[in-house]
C-alpha cells in the first residue's frame, strides 16, 4: 500500500536550542508533537554522560530504533536504558510528559530529551543535541555538524526504515523513515530534525534532533 506522509505542525516557545515540530506520519496517524523546554517541569537530576560523546549517543539512538517491535517498546524506561539518561518525574497531573534538559556531553554539547506517553498505542520520544554556543544552527551559521543526515538516514535504511518525504520547517527541514509492523498494520516513524552547515556552494544536512514514534496506517 502507498504511503501518504503529512506534516502537523504545532509550534511553543523553547529555551535557547529549539522550536517545537512535528513530524510527518502517514495520514491515518494520530500522533504526539514535539514537547519542548518551556513548560513548568522539576530540575532533573543531571546524569553522567560525562563519557557519552555525539557519535556514542547517535549509536544508542540507532540500537534503540532497531530494538523496537510493539508500541510498549516506547516506554519511557526503555529509552532511559537504551540512552543511559534519566528523567524527571511527570511534570504535572496535566502534563504527564517527562523530560530531561542540559544535560553535559563531551565537546561542551547538552542533551535535552522527552518522553511523551500515550494512554493507547504509541508514545513519543525525543533526542536534541545543543551546539556548545547554544544557538540555533538553522538561525545562525554554524560549520558544526552534529550528525550527518545522509549517513544517518543510510544507517536507518539498512535496519529496516523507508525513507519517507523532507520538508521545510522552521528555517530546517524535517526528513521522515517509517518500518512496519503487523502485518504492515502499523509502523515506528524515526523522524530527523535537519540543518545545513557551510556555504550554498558546499553544504551538507546535518541532523540534531530526532524523533521516534509510530502509529496505523
Amino acid at each position: 500500500m502507498q504511503q501518504e506522509w503529512r506534516v502537523m505542525e504545532k509550534s511553543q516557545a523553547i529555551a535557547l536550542f529549539f522550536v517545537a515540530l512535528a513530524a510527518m506520519l502517514p495520514s491515518a496517524c494520530a500522533r504526539t508533537p514535539w514537547k519542548i523546554a518551556g513548560a513548568p517541569h522539576p530540575t532533573a537530576t543531571v546524569p553522567s554522560t560525562a563519557n557519552t560523546s555525539v557519535q556514542d549517543l547517535e549509536f544508542r539512538l540507532l540500537r534503540y530504533a532497531k530494538s523496537l517491535k510493539a508500541p510498549a517498546d516506547l516506554s519511557y524506561q526503555r529509552m532511559e536504558s537504551a540512552l543511559g539518561i534519566k528523567f524527571t518525574g511527570a511534570a504535572d497531573a496535566a502534563h504527564s510528559w517527562r523530560n530531561v534538559k542540559d544535560v553535559p556531553l563531551p565537546g561542551g554539547f547538552t542533551l535535552y530529551a522527552t518522553h511523551s506517553p500515550a494512554e493507547k498505542g504509541f508514545s513519543s520520544v525525543e533526542v536534541v543535541v545543543n551546539l556548545p554556543s547554544g544557538r540555533d544552527p538553522t538561525r545562525v551559521p554554524t560549520d558544526i555538524c552534529i550528525w550527518n543526515a545522509a549517513k544517518l538516514s543510510q544507517q536507518l535504511q539498512a535496519i529496516g526504515y523507508k525513507r519517507g518525504g523532507q520538508r521545510p520547517f522552521q528555517g530546517g527541514w524535517i526528513r521522515q523513515h517509517w518500518r512496519s509492523i503487523n502485518n504492515d498494520a502499523q509502523g515506528f516513524s524515526v523522524t530527523l530534525l535537519i540543518y545545513r552547515v557551510g556555504d550554498q556552494a558546499n553544504s551538507r544536512e546535518c541532523v540534531r534532533g530526532v524523533q521516534i514514534d509510530g502509529g496505523d496506517k
